[in-house]
């Protein structure tokens, strides 16, 4: 694994997703906090890839926090014809309520706070106060509750949660085999559909990320683990510095095809109840700022 093909032409490394991938380029959390920040969170692993990678390969992380599959699929697609034999694709799938609704720019980047209720079956708003434009948020939903309620009612009545995850899961596994790329699959929720083998070219991870971050708090009660609160992580990507040491080092195996995959570390940290911020049953989970 050398980043460059045959033709000494070098190939692409990409990644898709969400908050679990996101590398957070500076400036981050802000221009006068960035150097801090990066400094004392040099540790994640979506950083340290990247220092491993990006001098052999034509490496790009498209992960941004909040975002859902459909948005990676779209970021994807752009490369799908010029995708060439050895290029890597790490996919991170995330809640499929998350819609780029079209909205004013002001409010994209917290858009989803709109999110799809599994109990009440209709759509929800998570009121922030602590978000700047969060009444401007707040004034669009209620303007277009509606017709948001309509679209989630149509989309999950069509396309269930296991139909979109097959759809996903297939699309992936034939472009790898198809291109002859290796295409390294994380999915947040624990996955409905068993059927999809791992190949030469595709690999599903079969624990979901979202029990891994559950698993790391000490005192989480169990009913919480059920999607059925949403909570504010401080963990970047969601996990402690420790996991993201042993998720840098399973996609390095992976990479190289090795088989003794380590196993992440669980009861590492304590939960605190005043993390709480909402309950009610949804996929969501995290909540960033």
């Amino acid at each position: 694994m050398n980043g460059q093909n045959s033709n000494n032409i070098m190939n692409k490394f990409l990644i898709f997703g969400d908050s679990y991938a996101d590398e957070h380029s500076p400036p981050h959390p802000s221009g006068t906090k960035n150097n801090k920040w990066q400094k004392d969170h040099s540790y994640r692993w979506p950083i340290r890839i990247k220092e491993k990678f990006e001098k052999e390969y034509n490496f790009k992380n498209h992960a941004v926090s909040g975002s859902g599959p459909f948005n990676a699929l779209a970021k994807l697609k752009p490369y799908i014809h010029n995708l060439k034999k050895d290029d890597i694709v790490l996919f991170f799938l995330s809640d499929y309520d998350r819609i780029d609704f079209v909205a004013p720019k002001e409010i994209e980047s917290h858009i989803s706070n709109i999110f799809y209720s599994n109990s009440t079956k209709k759509s929800e708003f998570f009121d922030d106060p602590s978000y700047n434009n969060n009444n401007m948020l707040k004034a669009y939903y209620l303007l277009h509750e509606p017709e948001i309620d309509f679209f989630y009612k149509n989309l999950f009545n069509i396309l269930p949660r296991r139909t979109l995850e097959q759809l996903f899961f297939g699309f992936l596994k034939n472009l790898s085999n198809d291109k002859k790329c290796k295409i390294i699959l994380f999915c947040k929720n624990k996955s409905l559909d068993k059927s999809f083998k791992n190949d030469d070219f595709f690999y599903r991870f079969a624990k979901d990320l979202s029990s891994i971050s559950d698993e790391e708090w000490l005192n989480l009660d169990k009913e919480l683990s059920e999607n059925d609160c949403m909570i504010v992580d401080e963990r970047v990507n969601h996990f402690m510095p420790e996991n993201h040491m042993i998720m840098f080092d399973i996609i390095c195996k992976l990479l190289n095809n090795e088989k003794d995959i380590p196993k992440f570390k669980s009861n590492i940290t304590n939960f605190d109840n005043k993390r709480i911020v909402l309950r009610g049953s949804n996929d969501r989970k995290f909540i960033y700022e």
